[in-house]
């Protein structure tokens, strides 16, 4: 995992991951009748199939060990190792800057909600979502919401600071403001206008909590970089180690 990474070391790097985080592949739990068992896939003649099996990895056991309850039961839901793997490695990788993660997801406290009994776990076909993840396998785009705080934890331990975590929405006011104060509608040409109007249309779609405004998480670490650098999307953004429950 480190390999991809060995460049770094000397030089100072800005690591962006859009939506990449999402798309590593998951690991998957279940809580019923009181314990956590893992869900794995099994061969059931021609399909495929879930099982529940005893929690054997030690690592698995301890983020069991972190998620908040009570829950009602069955309560299924996503434990994410591998993605926890890939953000120490550009932690522990990168020499100076920062790290940018943007993607679907929540704090621990709102993966975890009571409310959300069947987990994260989506797949899309066809840019439409299908009940079956087994349906068109290779074809299918199988995903998982990003737990940050665990994200966030990991990034921590391996020497990076919290230095931003805030949705879409308030990222895009902050990041837009400057372009907004240019636009003169009083005297902007016909062609100006446009050119705004193109923009507040795109800009709006971004950041409309109904759309994409609350549905995207951006969670920026630095190592070695000053803080004065934030980005300005971060201006309007909560304490975030408040907002991860950290």
């Amino acid at each position: 995992m480190g390999k991809q990474f060995e460049r770094l070391k000397s030089d100072y790097w800005i690591i962006l991951g859009n939506e990449l985080l999402d798309a590593i592949p998951t690991r998957v739990v279940e809580l019923s009748k009181d314990q956590w068992r893992e869900v794995h896939i099994v061969l059931e003649g021609d399909s495929f199939g879930f099982s529940l099996e005893p929690v054997q990895n030690p690592r698995l056991a301890t983020m069991l060990g972190k998620i908040p309850t009570p829950l009602s039961q069955p309560y299924r839901t996503e434990i994410n190792l591998a993605a926890q793997d890939w953000v120490r490695a550009a932690t522990e990788s990168l020499g100076r800057g920062f790290i940018l993660l943007i993607d679907y997801g929540y704090s621990r406290t709102d993966y975890y909600s009571p409310l959300r009994t069947k987990g994260t776990l989506s797949a899309y076909r066809n840019q439409r979502r299908q009940e079956n993840i087994f349906e068109g396998v290779g074809e299918t785009d199988i995903t998982a919401h990003v737990d940050f705080t665990a994200i966030a934890e990991v990034g921590l331990e391996a020497g990076c600071q919290l230095l931003g975590f805030t949705d879409q929405h308030h990222f895009m006011v902050g990041a837009g403001e400057e372009r907004m104060r240019s636009f003169a509608a009083d005297s902007a040409t016909p062609h100006d206008r446009r050119e705004r109007d193109r923009f507040l249309r795109a800009y709006k779609t971004l950041m409309h909590p109904e759309m994409m405004g609350l549905a995207f998480k951006y969670l920026l670490m630095g190592k070695g970089a000053p803080e004065t650098l934030t980005p300005s999307g971060f201006q309007y953004a909560s304490d975030p180690d408040r907002a991860l429950g950290l």
